[in-house]
Order: C-alpha cells, then structure tokens, then sequence
C-alpha cells in the first residue's frame, strides 16, 4: 500500500501499524526487533491479534438483518431472521414486501439503527414499553404498524412515510419524531382508542402526497399530534383531498402552500386545530384551499398570518386569543367564533375577512381592522363589544 499516513504501537512480539492508501485504510503486523521468539511463533500470534481486530471492528458495523419467515410470527424468535440473529441497536432491520404474515413485537426494549416496513402487518405489543429506531421507512403500497401500550415510550429519530401505511397509536403510547415526512398517497394515521396516546414532532414536519388522513376515530379529547416549539414543517398537499381530524397542536413554525388545485381539510369532524406558533396560509391558486372545519373550532392562540394572493382560506368557528393578520387574500370565518380581549384581527390593503354565517363576538379589549381593507358580511353577525376599526 502506498501510505498516506502510518502509526506504530510496541508490542511485546510485534509493532502494530495502520496504514491508509488509495485502495484505504489497513492494518500492518511488523516484527519487533526485540522479539526473540521464531518466525512460526510470531506469525501465530500476530494471526490471533489481527482476527481479534477484525472481529471488534466489525462488531461495531451496522448490519442489514432481513426477516425470513413469510408467515411472519414472534420478532424475538431467532429462526425468523435470515443468519438466526436478532436485529439489535447498530442494525437495520428490513422486512422484505414478500412477508404476508403479521409480525409481532413483544420484548420490552428494542432498539434498531433503522427499520423498514414492507406489506404486511406490524405490532407492538404494549409489553414494548422502550423503542428506540433511528430512521422508519415505509414506500409499499400497503401495510400497518401498530404502536400500543399505556406506559409504552417509541422515540424515532426520522419517520419516512411514501407509500400507503395504516398506523395506529393507541392505549396510551407516545412517539416522539425528530423529522416526520407524512408523504406517499394515502397514509393513514389514528391516534386514540383510549385517551393520552400522543405523536410529537420535535423538529420538521411535512405533509405532502395526495389523500392523507389523519385520525381520532374515537373522538378523545386527550389524544393529540403536536408539532414542538422547536420544530418547523410545511403542508402541501399535492393532490387529492386530505384530512386533520385529530387533536392537533402547532407551538413551531408551520406553513401551508399548495402547487395545485387541492383541498386539505384541518380539523374535520371529530378534530381540533390549535395553533400557539406561528401558522402562515401561503397557498397562490385560486381554488387551492385550506379548510378548518371540524364540530369544535379552530383555536388560534398564536399568529395567524394569511398571504393567499387570489385564493382563500375558511375557518369554521375561530376563536382567536392573539394575533390574525390577512395581508393579501380572503379570511372566510364561519359560524362564527369569539375575539378575545387582547385579540387582534388585522387585514391590509388587499386583504378581506369575511363573516359567513352564526355569531362573531368581539369582546371588550379586541380588535378587528387596521388601515384601508375590507370587512364583509354575508349571512352572520358581528357582534362588537370592544373596539372596531374600519
């Protein structure tokens, strides 16, 4: 090897070197010349040192551990495995899309360099109470992972979604997602079945595909996907019609904007949308819109900034306890809502807020209008307890 750079190490028998080339790095053996013993001997013991190198450096290398056992079965049971080994904490564990059969976690700690999802079924059963996966990927076109168990802690460092997965959240888990890609077409996530099961995002959120839907299909109050003050996210939708019917909270940075002409419903039904960040409405096209229906309302304890050039934005019942600027665009506020005392809801130039239908009450110490814009009415009423500017 043509040596770039070399290191000598005593030993009693040998001088250990490690050398780097063009064709990379290596590890030399070289006689002691205080070594009094024979070639023979010399040779064995170096043999013996360099397998010892060999197999402590390559301990610590990740391995792809590959499941075997189309019919699925028990994750802890060797056989299933191809090579009759676990996968553990430097590994990446694959399930080939092959597998049919449902899989079944039920030790209670795992932990995997990374995992991928293929077709079939995954549980974690809720004697999991520690998991701990460095990146999660999923991109067939069908699958499920269940993720269970009241005092069960899941931390992911990245979660990859580009195919179509059913995940569930229930009895009380929590996840905890550095960066969160809810992508793909038709990725469905539910998050309930008992109360307190919890997704958090810690530091970037992004929803993009066609049709994603986020659930609570039992209507709990206490389970909730929430986007961490730290983190910041995009929504953007790329076809299709897609759905926020969760318990969802935003304390980052979080923008939506659409390329095309499509629909994203934030809180429909049973769902709750609460911003205490920063939210910005960014969507140019016309009949691009985002949509905050739901049978609760739309809670916006943070700073609502709408900039939609041509299009639009509806709120189905704001309650508004901060800030709500439209600097270009229209704000339809439906069934109306409350202004807090201390609320703000200005709107520029080329900004219009309109009232369609029910009830909105400015309360004493809140604020509608600033500068040249525009207040419309339609079918509702503006009940003015506080201040209004026109």
């Amino acid at each position: 090897i043509s040596a770039r750079s070399f290191a000598l190490v005593h030993r009693s028998a040998f001088i250990l070197g490690t050398s780097e080339g063009e064709e990379g790095a290596g590890i030399l053996l070289l006689p002691d010349p205080l070594f009094s013993g024979s070639a023979s001997s010399f040779a064995a013991m170096a043999a013996r040192v360099a397998l010892l190198l060999c197999l402590a450096v390559g301990g610590a290398q990740a391995v792809t551990v590959t499941w075997a056992t189309i019919a699925g079965g028990a994750w802890e049971t060797t056989t299933n495995w191809v090579g009759g080994t676990l996968p553990g904490i430097n590994d990446d564990a694959v399930i080939p899309n092959t597998i049919t059969g449902a899989i079944t976690v039920s030790a209670a700690t795992v932990s995997l360099k990374s995992l991928v999802l293929g077709k079939n079924a995954l549980t974690f059963a809720t004697t999991v109470t520690s998991s701990t996966i460095g990146t999660l990927t999923h991109a067939e076109t069908a699958g499920t992972m269940t993720m269970q168990g009241a005092t069960s802690v899941f931390n992911i460092g990245t979660v990859r979604l580009d195919g179509t997965l059913g995940w569930s959240v229930l009895t009380g888990a929590t996840v905890t997602i550095g960066s969160f890609y809810f992508n793909g077409a038709t990725n469905y996530l539910s998050i309930g079945s008992t109360p307190s099961s919890k997704v958090n995002v810690s530091s970037y959120f992004e929803w993009k595909g066609s049709g994603n839907y986020m659930s609570d299909p039992q209507s709990l109050t206490t389970c909730y996907f929430t986007i961490q003050g730290a983190a910041t996210g995009v929504i953007m939708p790329t076809g299709g019609t897609s759905y926020i019917a969760v318990q969802f909270s935003n304390y980052g940075t979080l923008t939506y904007s659409v390329s095309t002409a499509v629909t994203m419903y934030a809180g429909h039904t049973q769902g709750v949308f609460r911003n205490y960040g920063q939210l910005y409405l960014t969507h140019p096209y016309a009949s691009g819109q985002l949509t905050y229906y739901n049978q609760a309302q739309f809670h916006n304890y943070g700073v609502l900034w709408v900039n939609t050039t041509s299009g639009y934005s509806i709120v189905n019942v704001l309650n508004n306890y901060n800030l709500v600027r439209v600097i270009a665009g229209t704000l339809r506020i439906r069934n109306g809502g409350t202004g807090y005392a201390g609320s703000t809801i200005n709107h520029d130039a080329t900004g219009t807020v309109q009232f369609e239908a029910g009830t909105y009450t400015v309360a004493a110490g809140s604020t509608i209008g600033a500068g040249p814009n525009v207040v419309a009415m339609s079918t509702g009423i503006l009940q003015v307890n506080g201040g209004f500017q026109a």
